[in-house]
C-alpha cells in the first residue's frame, strides 16, 4: 500500500468509507506506511463494522467514534437498533404476501424475500448484507397447519450465507399455516445474538366459487323476488374452469327451504353466453323465496344462501326474507 501523506496526524477520520466488519486498532496505529503512529482518536462511524478490538501497543490508546456501529455499544453481542431488519417501505406486505398454488406448491427460497429486507436505516438489503460477508447465519422459520411448534430452516455454510441458499420446502409449502408469518432473522459476524425476526404474510392458491347476483345482508320477498345468480370456478390464477354439468353446482338455502332455484332455470353458459349442456364456463339459475317459507323473524337469525361444488369451499351470503 502507499504511503499516507497524513500519517502522522493524531485524529483521523475513517467515517462513510464502507468499512465492513471487525476492526482492529492495533492495524490502524504502528509505525509500518500504512499506519498512524500519533493516532490517538479515529471517527469510524458511518460504516458497518460489527466488533472494534481495542490498541494494545505502546503508547497513548487509541479512542473511537463510532455512533452507528452494528454492534450495541452497551453490549457488544447484541446488534444495534441499526443492524435490525425491517420490511422495506416499498413493499406492502398486506396487499403483496407470497403467494403458492397449494394444490401444486414450489420451494419458498430466501432470494425471494431478501431484496424487500433492510436495515432498520433501510441503507443496504439483507442480500447486500449477506454479499459483503456481514452474516454468519440466515434462517427462515415458519408453521405447518396443526403442527405445535414452527419449523426453522438456516444456511449451514459461508457459501449458503453469501448466495441466500435456505429455502421452505416444496414438500411444506403446500401446508403452510396462512395465519403464521414466514420469519427471517440473521446472526452478522462478532454478534452473538440474532436480530429480531422480519415477518411476510403467505398466502396459499385454491381455485374458488364466484357468485354474482347476490350481495350480504339484501333482502328477498317471500313469493315476489326472483334473483339471478351466476356461479363461477375460478382457478388459481384467476381464470375461469369448466364446469362439467349444471348439476356441479348447489344453491340452496339453510334453513333448507327458506330460498330455492326456480325449476327450470338452472343452465350453463359458454364464454360467449350462448347454453350449453355440457362443460360450461358458468352456472346460473334463478333463486326466489316460495309461498310456503316461513320469513325471517324481526330481530331474528339471517338466512344463509349457500353456493357449493365438490372440492370448492362453500360461498356463504346472509340474507333477510320477508
Amino acid at each position: 500500500m502507499n504511503t499516507i501523506p497524513t500519517k502522522n496526524l493524531p485524529v483521523v477520520s475513517l467515517a462513510n468509507k464502507n468499512i465492513v466488519g471487525e476492526v482492529d486498532l492495533n492495524q490502524l496505529k504502528g509505525t509500518d506506511p500504512n499506519q498512524f503512529p500519533n493516532l490517538v482518536r479515529v471517527n469510524l462511524s458511518g460504516n458497518y463494522i460489527t466488533n472494534v478490538l481495542s490498541y494494545t501497543g505502546s503508547g497513548t490508546p487509541v479512542t473511537v467514534l463510532l455512533t452507528d456501529g452494528l454492534f450495541d455499544s452497551t453490549t457488544p453481542s447484541n446488534p444495534s437498533a441499526r443492524a435490525q431488519l425491517k420490511l422495506s417501505s416499498t413493499l406492502n406486505d398486506t396487499a403483496n404476501p407470497i403467494t403458492r398454488k397449494k394444490n401444486a406448491a414450489t420451494d419458498i427460497p430466501l432470494t425471494e424475500l431478501w431484496e424487500d429486507i433492510v436495515l432498520a436505516d433501510g441503507s443496504k438489503t439483507l442480500k447486500e448484507l449477506a454479499t459483503m460477508g456481514l452474516l454468519d447465519k440466515i434462517e427462515m422459520e415458519y408453521k405447518l397447519t396443526g403442527a405445535a411448534a414452527p419449523t426453522q430452516v438456516a444456511t449451514t455454510s459461508a457459501a449458503d450465507v453469501t448466495s441466500g441458499n435456505v429455502k421452505i420446502p416444496q414438500a411444506d409449502v403446500g401446508n403452510l399455516d396462512e395465519s403464521y408469518k414466514i420469519k427471517v432473522k440473521v446472526w452478522y459476524k462478532n454478534i452473538t445474538t440474532p436480530t429480531n425476526p422480519v415477518e411476510r404474510s403467505v398466502k396459499l392458491l385454491v381455485p374458488t366459487l364466484k357468485v354474482t347476483g347476490i350481495v350480504d345482508n339484501s333482502t328477498l320477498y317471500r313469493g315476489v323476488s326472483k334473483v339471478n345468480v351466476t356461479v363461477q370456478k375460478i382457478d388459481e390464477d384467476g381464470n375461469p374452469m369448466d364446469i362439467a354439468a349444471a348439476t356441479d353446482i348447489g344453491l340452496v338455502s339453510d334453513p333448507v327451504g327458506q330460498a330455492s332455484v326456480v325449476p327450470g332455470s338452472d343452465k350453463l353458459l359458454d364464454n360467449s353466453g350462448a347454453v350449453v349442456t355440457a362443460n360450461g364456463k358458468k352456472y346460473t339459475a334463478t333463486l326466489e323465496v316460495p309461498t310456503s317459507a316461513v320469513v325471517t323473524p324481526a330481530g331474528g337469525p339471517l338466512t344463509k344462501i349457500k353456493a357449493t361444488a365438490t372440492g370448492f369451499t362453500d360461498v356463504v351470503y346472509e340474507v333477510k326474507n320477508r
